[in-house]
């Protein structure tokens, strides 16, 4: 019996299993659907946040991100150009920048490895010449980036060659050098580690010298290192500065200044009326004359009388006798202080040739007149005026000679106290000479109504206080003929007229000075000490009691010793007279008057530079 297939049975059962198929098709893909949903959400909404991150990084805090980055890797630093050179008036350099290095630190990436601090420290310490204790403790009270050093040496920085320092950073800038040594340190001053002037020329002419400073642009690395090579400038791209060799730098031969790169600029040089010669000659008798002496301190200037300029300025410090070849990078404010410009002091004698001039301008008086001079005893009021060596009558010019005070103070009363006051207020005394010298003061003259007994001593040089460059000025209006100059610590160009005004006659500025001549030659001369053999030299001792400091009174046993006198110094052409001043403050030896302990400073430092000057084509 042949079987027959059952198609309606096997489609019932395909489709019977496909209905069962069906109901469970439906909840598998309502699971599975549910989790793409979420999935492709959670992404899209990730996407659409970061696209909008992106936009607002882009946008608004794009500036904000930027240069957080900027401060992060890069930095503008600032490089200094190269100070001016001090030139003395023949061109031989006084001061010049060199090329220097500047050490800053990073404290935090100084000490991130503390493994290799101690090493680090001691490189460091050695190079500085610190200890390493006071550097530790130098670096670790700071917190950020701050300069360790400035004007750090060539040979000093050879010390850390080769070593890996890292948070230290080392930029190239100049430093300030003294190739004459310590020669002319008070006037030519001090610059500060930063390179500012801080005393004398570098002070006064600061403006001048200074350079601009320039600020580029450098990377670093994620650690804070510069990177080589980076930025329009980097301090590694920079080329070698034109070194000048020290060795080569003496009083007779001229020397190169520095040259910056392209990047920095130059101060200005400058050319100082100072003659290196002449001043090494007053810095070296000025020291033998404070040993001599004994003294606190000794001053001395050397000015040419027709042009106003300053050729030597100079002093010796008691307890501080250092060879003018020794170089010391920073010196005392004593050692920086100028007295020629700052120092008061009351004049004594040295006053009288110049109340002479002022009185004999007048008509009041003539060379040949005779004087009474009371056997040195004058009562003025409650007062009375004594000589250190009495004399009765006497030529007027015989008053000069023996420095009568008596002689002197009857010739200044013929003037009168207002009289007196403005023929002293005329030679420069009272006011600045404008010569431009730091912390130049003005002098003291006695205020108000001048009577007899102020007549008097102002006459001798009492009650009067000056600074050596008024007086030394003043001087200059008799060496060249009546001209009261305006000084000068610039060199002046001989073809440009100077500013003078006249204030004595040719007649009475020749007459004080033939006077003066019998100062230094003359028996019963005071300065005859200072005389040299074969020159006419005029001029002027001085011995004049200190004031106390309460200003009451004068101290008993301190006295302010000088000599002030010129010497025709010309060959030939244009006139030359040289005025040299030099103060005694305090000698410690006796007798103790200017004629005794100035005079033969003056006599040997004038022959030393006449016998130079006619060694000069």
């Amino acid at each position: 019996m042949k079987r027959v297939l059952n198609t309606q049975v096997l489609n019932t059962q395909v489709l019977n299993t496909q209905a069962g198929f069906k109901k469970e098709l439906p909840v598998n893909i309502k699971i599975k659907a549910g989790r793409i949903l979420i999935i492709l959400s959670v992404v899209i909404f990730a996407v659409g946040g970061i696209f909008l991150r992106v936009i607002q990084l882009q946008g608004r805090e794009y500036s904000e991100w930027s240069e957080m980055a900027l401060k992060q890797n890069s930095t503008a630093v600032e490089i200094q150009g190269a100070r001016g050179t001090l030139l003395d008036r023949d061109g031989r350099v006084l001061a010049v920048s060199i090329e220097g290095s500047a050490i800053g630190i990073r404290p935090k990436v100084f000490f991130r490895d503390e493994s290799k601090t101690k090493a680090k420290l001691i490189a460091l310490a050695s190079a500085l010449n610190k200890t390493e204790k006071d550097l530790e403790q130098q670096i670790r009270a700071e917190r950020k980036f701050f300069w360790l050093a400035h004007g750090v040496t060539r040979t000093e920085l050879a010390k850390l060659d080769g070593m890996t320092l890292t948070g230290v950073e080392v930029f190239a800038e100049f430093s300030r050098n003294y190739p004459q040594g310590n020669l002319a340190r008070m006037v030519l001053g001090q610059v500060s580690s930063e390179g500012k002037g801080i005393a004398g020329i570098e002070l006064a002419l600061d403006e001048h010298l200074q350079a601009d400073k320039e600020r580029i642009s450098v990377k670093r690395d994620a650690r804070g290192k510069l990177l080589e090579g980076s930025g329009d400038g980097a301090f590694s791209d920079l080329p070698d500065f034109a070194i000048p060799d020290l060795s080569s730098f003496d009083l007779v031969e001229p020397a190169v200044a520095t040259v910056s790169d392209g990047l920095r600029d130059e101060g200005s040089n400058v050319k100082l009326s100072i003659d290196s010669t002449l001043q090494g000659i007053l810095e070296d008798e000025l020291a033998i004359g404070l040993k001599d002496t004994q003294a606190k301190k000794l001053i001395g200037i050397v000015m040419n009388a027709e042009t106003g300029e300053l050729l030597a300025l100079g002093q010796a410090l008691k307890g501080n006798l250092e060879s003018k070849n020794k170089s010391s990078k920073f010196l005392s404010p004593e050692e920086l202080r100028n007295p020629i410009a700052q120092d008061l002091f009351e004049p004594g004698s040295t006053f009288k040739p110049l109340v002479a001039a002022v009185v004999m301008e007048q008509g009041k008086v003539s060379a040949g007149e005779m004087i009474n001079c009371q056997n040195g005893h004058y009562p003025v009021g409650k007062y009375v005026v004594h000589d250190a060596h009495p004399v009765g009558v006497v030529p007027f010019s015989e008053v000069l000679i023996r420095s009568s005070n008596v002689g002197i103070a009857k010739v200044g009363a013929r003037l009168g106290g207002e009289g007196l006051r403005k023929g002293i207020e005329s030679l420069g005394f009272g006011k600045s000479t404008f010569v431009g010298l730091p912390g130049e003061q003005l002098g003291l003259l006695q205020s108000g109504r001048w009577g007899g007994i102020q007549i008097a001593t102002n006459s001798f040089g009492q009650g009067i206080s000056v600074t050596a460059l008024q007086l030394v000025r003043a001087y200059a209006a008799l060496a060249n003929g009546g001209l009261l100059v305006k000084p000068s610590i610039l060199k002046v160009d001989p073809d440009i007229k100077r500013e003078s005004l006249r204030v004595f006659s040719e007649k009475t500025a020749n007459t004080i000075t033939e006077i003066l001549v019998g100062v230094t030659q003359d028996q019963e001369g005071t300065g005859k000490k200072a005389s040299i053999e074969g020159v006419k030299v005029s001029g002027k001792t001085g011995t004049a009691q200190k004031p106390r400091l309460n200003g009451r009174g004068y101290e008993a046993n301190k006295v302010f010793a000088s000599f002030v006198g010129y010497v025709d110094s010309s060959r030939g052409g244009k006139p030359e007279h040289l005025v040299m001043f030099v103060g005694v403050d305090e000698p410690g030896v006796y007798p103790r008057w200017g004629g005794v302990v100035a005079a033969p400073v003056f006599r040997r430092a004038m022959e030393r530079i006449l016998a130079h000057k006619m060694t000069q084509g």
